[in-house]
């Protein structure tokens, strides 16, 4: 078979040919325009609408979110069945009951035992002085009771309230008979009263009920006396015990219920939890894939994405709220209670969640530590209504400071103050206004703790949100400061329209602004940048600040192609992760309308560059100098960028996912509509972002990029997982691009050799390679691979017979490559696999000899087929990479060589 030369310039003027035959279709200007330029920006209403509906829809489509939302209206009836069970009622009681009555007072005698037990007679006469003596003095024996003597119904009354233990009251309402001195009363006056005492009775008893001991002893005494009188046998009151009778009092009807307040304030503290916590994992979910990221770059104001995620929430928890204060005042527990109060409790306890959540996710970096909140939050729900329920609600707790200092926390607050309302109502006493004082923490104070808390809350999140370290960009105020008053106030005065939210680091570029030409060699000749005549103006980022330095630069004929612009200046960059150092010292200078191939091995910080450039990625040190002509636009008008990995809304469709994007960069759908034709994606438009092919989702983020047109387009491996027909979709846009510099970032260089401008070579941490393709050919003196096919077999059968299979294949390689070097010198190999062997072949005059001598002495090496060709841009890029001390474009020529 005869060998065969492939020259790596076919497959390249193949892929040009193949790319002029697809621009043939494009419109005149698919992509490429100033207008877009000079489109006004969105108002913050447009952006918020959206965010709005972004927000719904993912709620709506998640089913774990629908499922906790639903949850949140109907969680707290998981209290009914335990309140059920936790009642006993009973009816009313209208008639007199009936029963005969043990002769020994026990209740009266286990009622006057109780330590301090006090004993109230009214009036002070010999009469009552009769009853103390024969009635209540056996009972006394052995206790401590008080026994006073009043006059006045309200020394009775005021001895009652006073006493903290066991006391009785007894009052002979008409024995005033015997000590009233100006009315002549007779003996019948003196029987009347006897056989008609009107007698009455007060009580506070802690344990023990005496009423009825104390009515049969009276009865008893008051018969003993009458018999004696009129029978004037004193023995027969002995027979008054044989059928004496006790009777029970009309009793309204009640309930008592059993004290759940563990349970009650536990179960009512969980639905706002439950609505507010998908909103939450959603803001770190967003965070980790980096969409906040991608939000932000592409022009969406902080204020207003905070906005949404402050106020979506609070509208889900606000149902929650409404039906669970209507239940509990209506159906159980807090019956009869204000519903104004249970509402407005619940709602600002539905406020201070949210901004305690925001405050908690300027620490959070992923939603895996978002998990641990959820289970730190049930733990610490079950912990807080212990100790409320056993300690911090007690009446008799003297620390009354305690409560203040747990309403700290939003959640505890409101167990507090359910718990003291829920207390208030199993006493039959629920609180009807917020000056209710009858409560153990009233309902005024939990609402004024739960405000303090969100506006406490609030301020807290801006702060940290503003000096925390983020997983993109820099923070809102670096740590320099921190401390300076002004800087603050302009973070406050800062919240305006189209306030940037990604702090790049872009700084200030002092000298005039340059014409650099580019050829084949860098500076092209017969060429000068005399005679300047336009003007330029040079968008400088630093400081969360916009300025404008405009240079005259004079030149008549800016259409030339060989007159380039600096929009990028890359000066000693240098990022570091923690103690690794990723990039040191890069320096590179972009032109305008160019596109730049970034290559470099796996590790080598190509997407970390790009991270630097777009603002997703802080720099450690080192200067990034931006400029264009356009005064109008800010950072985040200029880039676009696609991400390593694949960014978009999960649970919105191909054409929501856009129409967001373009509301937030104020396009108009006729370009989403473009984009979606260009990259064939019409079929998949109402197709979920998380449903598409790994190509799909690529294209999407890809069209995402171009949107608003951007004067700087980075993108990180866009054709990574991508076929064949829409890589050639991808490289079409890319190089129809007009008014864009595009820097790309892939291990392909075969693949884009034909629409790149320039490559730059990441190797080593810095750029040691930055220009043209054919420069690297040239530079690197581009040599030429043999690949070589050798028989198992040889047709000496004696050979055969010396050697086995393997032994004669290596001596056969070790022949083969002896021979070449014996021609080239050289000559290296560049791989060795199974009968296979692939020999680098510098650039030299001998090539032909070598041909020639591989074709005429096949059958003698055993040659059973090779293919010489061209060396690959890949080849070529393996010896860059070997190459670590240099960090320049100055790499000589023998260094390269020789690697």
């Amino acid at each position: 078979m005869i060998g065969t030369i492939t020259p790596i310039q076919n497959s390249i003027e193949f892929n040009r040919i193949q790319l002029n035959e697809m621009n043939e279709d494009l419109p005149i200007e698919p992509y490429g325009n100033d207008q877009s330029s000079s489109v006004k920006r969105p108002s913050y209403k447009k952006i918020i609408l959206s965010l709005f509906k972004k927000q719904f829809l993912i709620k709506l489509r998640n089913r774990l979110s629908v499922i906790e939302f639903l949850l949140s209206l109907v969680f707290y009836w998981l209290l009914y069945p335990v309140y059920r069970a936790s009642i006993e009622r009973f009816d009313e009681r209208r008639f007199q009951e009936i029963r005969y009555y043990d002769k020994y007072p026990i209740d009266l005698i286990t009622f006057f035992h109780m330590p301090n037990s006090k004993l109230i007679l009214m009036p002070d006469n010999q009469p009552m002085h009769d009853i103390l003596n024969f009635v209540f003095r056996p009972l006394l024996m052995n206790t401590s009771t008080k026994v006073k003597f009043v006059n006045k119904f309200e020394d009775i009354k005021a001895i009652i309230d006073r006493s903290d233990s066991n006391a009785l009251g007894v009052m002979w309402e008409n024995s005033n008979v015997f000590t009233d001195s100006r009315k002549n009363v007779g003996i019948n006056m003196r029987n009347h009263v006897y056989e008609n005492p009107i007698i009455k009775i007060y009580t506070q008893s802690l344990y023990g009920e005496p009423r009825r001991d104390t009515l049969h002893l009276m009865t008893t005494y008051f018969t003993c006396l009458n018999i004696r009188n009129k029978f004037g046998n004193p023995r027969l009151y002995k027979l008054l015990n044989v059928n004496i009778t006790a009777q029970h009092y009309p009793e309204l009807p009640k309930v008592v219920a059993v004290d759940i307040t563990f349970f009650f304030i536990l179960i009512s503290s969980i639905p706002v939890f439950l609505a507010s916590i998908p909103d939450f994992e959603a803001i770190l979910d967003e965070k980790e894939k980096k969409v906040t990221t991608l939000l932000f770059l592409m022009g969406c104001p902080e204020f207003c994405y905070w906005m949404v995620n402050f106020l979506t929430p609070i509208l889900l928890c606000l149902p929650s709220c409404l039906l669970m204060s209507y239940c509990y005042t209506n159906y159980f527990y807090l019956i009869g209670t204000q519903f104004s109060l249970i509402f407005w409790i619940t709602f600002f306890y539905s406020i201070s969640t949210v901004n305690f959540q925001l405050f908690l996710s300027t620490f959070i970096k992923n939603q895996s530590q978002g998990k641990s909140y959820t289970i730190t939050f049930l733990m610490g729900s079950i912990s807080l209504s212990l100790i409320h329920d056993f300690f911090t609600l007690k009446e008799t707790n003297p620390y009354h400071w305690i409560r203040h200092l747990f309403s700290i926390v939003p959640l505890s607050c409101y167990q507090i103050g359910m718990g003291s309302i829920y207390r208030s109502c199993r006493k039959e006493l629920p609180p009807q206004s917020f000056t209710d004082e009858n409560l153990i923490f009233s309902t005024k104070t939990a609402l004024i703790w739960l405000i303090f808390d969100s506006i406490l809350y609030f301020l807290l999140f801006l702060v940290f949100n503003a000096i925390n370290e983020r997983e993109f960009g820099k923070p809102l105020i670096s740590k320099k400061n921190r401390r300076k008053l002004r800087s603050w106030m302009k973070l406050i005065f800062s919240f305006i329209p189209y306030n940037n939210s990604i702090q790049n680091d872009y700084t200030v570029i002092k000298d005039n602004f340059e014409l650099d030409l580019i050829s084949n060699s860098n500076l092209s000749e017969g060429h000068s940048n005399e005679d300047p005549t336009f003007a330029n103006k040079c968008l400088i980022y630093d400081n969360n600040e916009v300025v404008y330095n405009e240079n005259i630069v004079k030149n008549s004929n800016m259409n030339d192609s060989s007159f380039h612009r600096k929009v990028l200046e890359v000066e000693k960059l240098v990022k570091k992760y923690h103690t690794k150092l990723a990039l040191d010292g890069a320096d590179f200078v972009i032109y305008e309308n160019e596109i730049i191939i970034l290559s470099g091995s796996n590790g080598a910080g190509k997407s970390t560059l790009i991270n630097v450039l777009s603002g997703a990625l802080e720099k450690s040190g080192g200067k990034i100098n931006f400029c264009h002509n356009d005064q109008q636009n800010s950072i985040k008008d200029l880039i676009g960028v696609t991400f390593q990995e694949n960014v978009y809304f999960e649970y919105l469709t191909v054409i929501e996912n856009l129409t967001l994007f373009s509301t937030i960069k104020n396009v108009p759908m006729s370009e989403v509509d473009l984009y979606l034709d260009e990259f064939t994606m019409n079929e998949k438009r109402d197709t979920f972002a998380r449903d598409l092919s790994g190509g799909q989702k690529r294209k999407l983020c890809i069209s995402i990029a171009l949107l608003g047109h951007p004067h700087i387009l980075l993108l990180d491996e866009p054709t990574d997982g991508v076929d064949f027909q829409s890589k050639q979709l991808i490289w079409k846009a890319i190089s129809n691009l007009t008014n864009t510099t595009t820097i790309v970032a892939t291990h392909d260089l075969e693949e884009v050799e034909s629409i790149s401008s320039r490559i730059l070579i990441l190797a080593h941490k810095h750029i040691p390679f930055a220009g043209k393709p054919t420069e690297l050919r040239h530079i690197a003196h581009c040599g030429y691979i043999l690949r070589i096919d050798l028989n198992h077999q040889n047709e000496n059968s004696n050979l055969n017979n010396i050697y086995n299979e393997d032994e004669l294949l290596f001596q056969r390689k070790r022949a083969v490559v002896n021979k070449v070097k014996n021609i080239i010198k050289d000559a290296k190999i560049v791989s060795d696999k199974n009968n296979n062997i692939s020999i680098g072949i510098p650039h030299c005059k001998k090539i032909k000899e070598l041909l020639f001598f591989i074709d005429e002495n096949r059958k003698e090496l055993g040659i059973k087929n090779y293919i010489f060709s061209v060396e690959h841009l890949e080849d070529i890029f393996a010896r860059l990479v070997a190459i670590g001390n240099s960090k320049t474009i100055s790499i000589t020529e023998e260094e390269i060589f020789e690697n």
